[in-house]
């Protein structure tokens, strides 16, 4: 979960702490960011490319065997 807006919100106001108590309910981490000023953006796309690239059963996904391409004949 990240929000993008963090050069509007200093990281103190109620929506930023709404976003920590969600993230914090449902075990998912929080990544406060600004697409304006470019904060934690970089960061945050490394570790997911890092997350990504480190899950294993991400790996072993074969496409010919989902059945969600439709075969041409």
């Amino acid at each position: 979960m990240f929000k993008t807006f963090l050069h509007l919100a200093d990281e103190n106001c109620a929506l930023v702490r709404e976003a920590e108590n969600f993230s914090n309910e449902h075990m998912v981490q929080l990544w406060l960011t600004s697409a304006y000023t470019g904060k934690n953006v970089k960061k945050l796309f490394l570790h997911t490319i890092n997350m990504v690239y480190n899950n294993t059963n991400l790996w072993k996904y074969d496409i010919e065997e989902s059945g969600s391409e439709s075969s041409e004949s």
